[in-house]
């Protein structure tokens, strides 16, 4: 068969049974879908509601492209093009991200910013919702019968919002007819469109493009109708039968600056939309809250039977999100009203520690520790200014999670006042009444390459210590003999105690690329064991990287908890039975990319990066990579590890994206069995000949 594509060949070749009722299949299922959907909506049902359709793909992206040569992006298209006609007919008004095949944005533009131009446009329009039309694609198979088993209906919704989630499954039920696929599923998702999202939305993959007979479906001439009517169905379900809920928040206003104890939350049920002429109150509402990405519980007192007062309280300085849904008596939810706004109140008390105490160590310089509070006993916002004054001198410092940090002098310590805001202190010389004091020392450490502190650092050994960011100073108990002193994301460095000002330059491991970094780490299916994740645990540790491992039972659960923690790197880690590695990025991630190439270069030979579609690629909010990995990788844990560590290092610093300074504490983690930390900060394996030719450079100066 000159001239088809694999998947077409296998199906002529290997099925005759679907060969040769593949002529009379089509127009039967066109026949009974078009019976099943013949029309029940009426003119007007939809009067003032606003609904945005974004055919998936078209212009610089086409989508998959089916066996037969059809484009997904065209098929999206001719769907949303009929949807918007019958939705048009019962009296909505519809926007459509493209009515052509070309990009939103005038182009060239990244990938990313247009799907977010997409979602945006829904916010612009207060539309009622946004769905997003696609058709899906499958890996090649070697069996027609196999293809055949894994197509399927998928729905995605927006995550973390009940609106979206009763939107989408309401799609995925209008969707069964199609398949009749018992593996038909509703996923939690991030897809761009979804997650820049300020309405209802829900994105559609009805079935597998990439089958050679949907393709054949498809391409009939009436079935984009035939698709577009079981679209209506899901949004006329969505907002017909009386209308939905509606919420209205009254305050905060939005960027609000909140300088009270508690969150107080003001809001009302607005009745329902008309419907057949008469306007519905939401009755037995319930009331869903989430604060800063987590489900959160305030107290409720109703005022009337639509307008509430909600109370956070005690709720902590800085800036924060809110988002709250309303749902009537039947579980139908409003649309989210968000809020960010600040919580700042003027400082009021400050409270001191001092080390080395007053009255002890004469001629140490001094750190003294500032924690700023306001009225309530709060720890105030990043960025409230602290002064030091003595004598003729004055400096200021901002405050971190409510503290700031000064290195002076005995001379100028005996004369110091600090201020923040009508906050007023002074400090009164005074004996420490704790443990007998060791011999204190002090240490200026910078980083080699800039010149700049370190953001934190720690003494093996060390008593009571306290450290200056700012200043770069650290002052600890430490009595004689050989110390060691750690900065996450630094080589430690070996110094002798002595009397007077010791100079460290900390070396950073990997460029400080890493350093920062928060990573999750999803070995669910990887089964290799808990070799490889210490190892990785002690790689990604001594660069200065935060690795969590993810425990959650479900995949969506697992990036749930990574999304919620801000992760820059999800990774996600098999075993393979392939000779060599592949590591997966998503299509729309440039960073992906570079990661994946980087990574694959670092990994034995035959590794190499791979475009993919898997879900966990494209619903964290950080970047994700799926390592597939051969036998022989797994084998060698230290050597693994050290790939990735490097690898990712490199890939960010392609990117562009290189952390150097991050609010980061903690000491590094030791290092797994088999892997070495090298003095010019790079990771190695025990035994390499890398290892060797250090130690004999070491040895030479």
């Amino acid at each position: 068969m000159k001239g088809e594509t694999r998947p077409t060949a296998l199906l002529h070749a290997q099925s005759g049974e679907l060969r040769s009722h593949r002529s009379t299949v089509a127009p039967r299922l066109l026949c009974l879908l078009l019976l099943l959907l013949s029309s029940s909506s009426t003119a007007g049902e939809l009067d003032g509601r606003v609904v945005v359709l974004d055919p998936g793909h078209g212009g610089s992206a086409s989508g998959m492209v089916g066996p037969g040569g059809t484009r997904e992006a065209d098929m999206n298209l001719a769907v949303a093009r009929q949807l918007a006609t019958m939705l048009s007919a019962e009296g909505a008004r519809v926007l459509m991200t493209r009515t052509a095949d070309g990009d939103l944005l005038a182009q060239p533009a990244p990938l990313k910013d247009e799907l977010r131009a997409r979602a945006v446009l829904a916010e612009r329009a207060a539309a009622d919702l946004f769905v997003s039309l696609h058709h899906n694609a499958t890996p090649d198979v070697s069996s027609p019968r196999d293809l055949l088993a894994r197509n399927r209906s998928e729905a995605y919704f927006k995550m973390e919002d009940p609106a979206s989630g009763e939107l989408g499954a309401r799609l995925l039920s209008a969707l069964k007819p199609l398949t009749h696929s018992s593996r038909n599923q509703l996923f939690p998702s991030n897809f761009a469109v979804l997650r820049n999202n300020a309405r209802p939305a829900t994105l559609g993959e009805p079935f597998y493009l990439s089958i050679d007979l949907f393709e054949r479906y498809g391409s009939d001439p009436r079935f984009p109708g035939v698709e577009a009517a079981l679209y209506q169905r899901a949004v006329d379900a969505f907002l017909g039968e009386g209308g939905r809920p509606q919420l209205r928040l009254t305050a905060p206003y939005p960027g609000e600056v909140l300088t009270g104890r508690d969150l107080v939350v003001a809001g009302e049920r607005l009745p329902a939309h008309r419907q057949e002429g008469r306007t519905t109150p939401a009755r037995d509402a319930k009331l869903l809250f989430r604060l800063d990405g987590k489900a959160a519980e305030p107290s409720v007192d109703w005022l009337s039977p639509l307008r509430f007062v909600a109370r956070f309280p005690r709720i902590s300085s800085g800036p924060h999100e809110l988002r709250v849904f309303a749902a009537d008596s039947r579980d139908r939810w409003s649309a989210a009203e968000s809020r960010s706004m600040v919580v700042s109140s003027p400082a009021a008390a400050i409270g001191l520690e001092v080390l080395p105490p007053t009255g002890d160590a004469p001629g140490v310089p001094r750190i003294v520790r500032v924690r700023v509070s306001d009225r309530y006993g709060r720890l105030v916002a990043d960025g409230r200014s602290v002064t030091a004054t003595w004598r003729s001198s004055v400096l200021s410092r901002s405050t971190t999670a409510g503290y700031a940090a000064f290195a002076l002098d005995d001379r100028e310590f005996s004369e110091l006042r600090l201020s923040a805001g009508a906050a007023v202190t002074s400090v009164e010389p005074r004996v420490d009444s704790g443990p007998a004091p060791g011999r204190w020392i002090w240490v200026h450490v910078r980083d080699a390459d800039t010149g700049r502190p370190v953001v934190a650092l720690s003494v093996d050994g060390a008593g009571r210590s306290a450290y200056s960011t700012e200043d770069g100073l650290l002052v600890a108990e430490a009595r004689a003999g050989s110390r060691v002193a750690r900065a996450p994301g630094y080589v430690p460095a070996r110094f002798e105690v002595r009397s007077g000002p010791i100079e460290l330059s900390l070396v950073s491991v990997l460029g400080g690329s890493l350093r920062g970094r928060a990573v999750s780490v999803d070995a669910s299916a990887c089964g290799s064991g808990t070799a490889l994740l210490d190892s990785l645990d002690a790689a990604l540790g001594a660069a200065g990287c935060r690795a969590e491992r993810r425990i959650e039972p479900e995949l969506t659960d697992r990036v749930r908890a990574s999304n919620a923690r801000s992760d820059d790197l999800y990774l996600c880690l098999r075993s393979a039975k392939g000779s060599s590695s592949t590591a997966q990025y998503y299509a729309a991630s440039a960073k992906g990319k570079a990661l994946a190439a980087a990574l694959a270069a670092q990994l034995p030979p035959g590794a190499r990066g791979v475009e993919s579609g898997e879900y966990v690629l494209s619903n964290t909010s950080g970047t994700a990579l799926v390592v597939n990995l051969c036998p022989a990788d797994l084998a060698s844990p230290a050597s693994t590890a050290v790939a990735f560590a490097r690898g990712l290092a490199a890939g960010l610093t392609a990117a562009g994206s290189v952390k150097v300074q991050s609010n980061v504490s903690g000491g590094a983690l030791p290092l797994a069995a088999g892997i070495v930390l090298l003095s010019n900060g790079t990771l190695g394996v025990a035994g390499s000949s890398e290892v060797a030719i250090a130690k004999a450079a070491e040895t030479s100066r």
